[in-house]
């Protein structure tokens, strides 16, 4: 009976750890990935305003790029992200940079094409 009893207990952990291990991010921690993401790329293109973010081809590239870091970092979408990686999914994009010169040239040139004319 108490050989029952631990082997119940034993196969009740292993589940446990595999849901935790499965389990992916909630709503709520999905939204603050989300909002994370949407906060680092309007700061990136210089604010909602700039020709940048107004610019759908760039605003496509930066949101790209940044979703293909985390898919390279994490190996699965934002939405998608393990609940146990949340916390380092957090610091990956508050840490995250633009790595492409292409594309920091295209937002440099675009919010700055006229500026860089006028006396």
């Amino acid at each position: 009976m108490t050989n029952d009893i631990i082997g119940q207990s034993k196969d009740h952990a292993r589940q446990v750890s595999n849901l935790e291990d499965n389990m992916r991010v909630n709503a709520a921690q999905e939204i603050k990935l989300t909002n994370l993401v949407n906060r680092k790329i309007v700061g990136l293109l210089e604010g909602k305003k700039s020709k940048a973010y107004r610019d759908n081809h760039i605003r496509g590239k930066a949101y790209h790029a940044i979703n293909q870091g985390i898919i390279d970092r994490f190996g699965v979408r934002r939405k998608e992200i393990p609940a146990k990686e949340f916390k380092n999914a957090v610091i990956f994009i508050e840490n995250w940079g633009l790595s492409d010169p292409e594309l920091k040239n295209e937002i440099f040139t675009a919010n700055h094409q006229g500026s860089l004319f006028e006396a």
